[in-house]
């Protein structure tokens, strides 16, 4: 077992941030399930799922633009690794609270913004490597690589806004939940609706009533049609879609930091 990092108050802000990113990077390396999870999960929709689909499905209009299925699915499948760290973080932070990983960090000097930071830069180089795998692969079954791995620092940079969004609020929830049973129902009845009521499987157009205004009111259709618009190359730094992702993102990142400094440093767990 890894002993806890050692913070030393008179670090500045980026070095307290990388200790704690850093012991948190550990858990992959610590726990070889979860790079099966990460990297190797994500690869298995693709190739297995989306180029299915792919070799049956018609071709996809979006903004004009007709792409194939894989073509539309990569950019959904990248928003999605976003929601999926949501679940993650919920059960990471919640552990931190209740086993005191959270206190000594405290303790140690860190305050909750260097907490919150730290999370979100391990989060963000996971991602990172997740999405030029992703990408990369993906390619390989759409066609013309070249002109997508250009894409591909703009379409990164996208989708970690995305990701701090979902990182923030499963921080926020993390901290409140105390129960493993409450933490784990809230972590499946929250990820299925969102990402199957989305625009990052399918093309929202044509769904029933019920499903486009699901799609409409959640977040990851914003952050799956932006990383679409990076992914064709049109315009999205000016785009709705990125605005209000990156507006939900800044509200959250505050709320973030405001529900860890009102975390309770006491556990009550027997």
């Amino acid at each position: 077992m890894d002993r806890p990092p050692t913070v030393p108050k008179r670090l500045h802000r980026p070095a307290r941030v990388w200790h704690l990113a850093r012991f948190q990077l550990r858990a992959i390396t610590n726990w070889p399930h979860l790079s099966y999870n990460i990297f190797v999960d994500p690869m298995l929709y693709l190739v297995l799922f989306a180029v299915g689909i792919a070799a049956t499905a018609k071709p996809i209009h979006f903004r004009g633009v007709e792409m194939s299925y894989i073509e539309f699915f990569i950019p959904g499948l990248l928003s999605i690794q976003g929601l999926r760290f949501f679940s993650r973080v919920i059960f990471d932070s919640s552990n931190d609270l209740k086993w005191g990983m959270y206190r000594l960090a405290v303790l140690m000097g860190c305050t909750p913004a260097d907490y919150m930071l730290s999370r979100l830069v391990s989060g963000a180089l996971v991602y990172s490597l997740q999405g030029c795998l992703l990408v990369a692969t993906g390619t390989l079954f759409a066609g013309e690589p070249i002109v997508v791995l250009a894409r591909l620092p703009g379409m990164v940079a996208i989708g970690c806004l995305g990701l701090v969004l979902w990182l923030c609020l499963g921080m926020v929830l993390g901290v409140r939940i105390r129960s493993y049973a409450r933490r784990d129902f809230l972590s499946t009845v929250v990820t299925l609706p969102v990402m199957f009521g989305s625009s990052a499987f399918f093309p929202t157009e044509g769904a029933p009533l019920y499903l486009r205004v699901l799609a409409t009111v959640n977040p990851l259709t914003y952050h799956a049609d932006a990383l679409r618009l990076a992914f064709i190359g049109e315009q999205v730094w000016l785009s709705v879609e990125l605005g209000l992702v990156a507006l939900l993102t800044g509200v959250a990142s505050l709320f973030c930091v405001w529900m860890l400094r009102r975390a309770v440093l006491v556990s009550g767990e027997r």
